[in-house]
């Protein structure tokens, strides 16, 4: 009996470190598969309907990073601001495209590294997919914004 309550815990231990040994090979050659030299990458990020003067407050040369993770997008390489298109009614009641008295959209271009592979784009530690929603702070300014595209750039 003395036997097998010293020999329970050798088992128990040895058990323990054939299956932690075989998750963190598991989990080591994950990355492995996707990994890759990072490349230059342009994102256009869209920001909608934002009270006028906060593209003022978006500068080139800016770092920007998702908010939630901490992910560095890259840096801001131009701001383009448009006051945002509303549907207003002229003297006959005909709806009519016309810009928006108090937002503006705005597009953010980013220049970044980005590994490329068939799981996506991975910045740093964490991948962005176009129509992805995020809130992405800049130095200055938080903003709510959706990827409208990632490509190769130079």
């Amino acid at each position: 009996m003395s036997r097998i309550k010293l020999l329970a815990p050798v088992v128990f231990v040895i058990a323990l470190g054939v299956a932690l040994g075989g998750c963190s090979r598991a989990s080591s050659s994950a990355p492995a598969a996707t990994a890759g030299a990072a490349k230059p990458v342009i994102v256009q990020l869209l920001v909608k309907a934002v009270p006028h003067g906060v593209g003022d407050s978006i500068e080139k040369g800016q770092s920007i990073k998702v908010k939630s993770t901490g992910v560095v997008v890259g840096t801001i390489e131009s701001v383009e601001v448009t006051p945002t298109a509303d549907a207003n009614p002229d003297s006959k009641g005909t709806l009519v495209e016309s810009p928006s008295p108090v937002t503006d959209q705005i597009i953010v271009t980013i220049k970044g590294t980005a590994v490329v592979s068939e799981t996506g784009f991975r910045f740093g530690n964490g991948n962005l997919y176009v129509n992805s929603e995020n809130e992405y702070l800049t130095p200055t300014t938080i903003l709510h914004g959706f990827i409208v595209s990632i490509a190769p750039g130079s």
